[in-house]
């Protein structure tokens, strides 16, 4: 009988070291490497997170003439208030804006 109480222990510490690795992997690997539309959608989930609608890549702020891709800092400092959205580079150089990088 202890020896059963053992093996469960055993298989309960696996089991949560398996489980452990498999949930620290899935947080911090680093994003997949593939094509644009695997990037583009990672870049639109981080403006959506902002507040940015969907289909949007870029943001910056009506107090400013700069535009951010949505993943960078400061494009995750502009109060929602400020906050303008845009989908192609085009549509941000229309509206007299210059890219800025992080």
């Amino acid at each position: 009988m202890r020896t059963l109480y053992i093996i469960i222990i055993i298989l309960i510490i696996i089991f949560g070291i398996v489980g452990g690795s498999v949930y620290l992997y899935s947080k911090y690997s680093p994003a997949p490497i593939g094509d644009e539309e695997d990037n583009s959608n990672i870049i639109n989930n981080e403006c959506l997170e902002i507040g940015c609608p969907s289909g949007s890549i870029y943001a910056g702020s009506i107090n400013s003439d700069k535009y951010y891709e949505c993943k960078c800092r400061w494009a995750k400092s502009v109060n929602e208030e400020n906050l303008v959205c845009f989908s192609t580079d085009a549509e941000a150089l229309a509206d007299s804006r210059t890219k800025s990088e992080c």
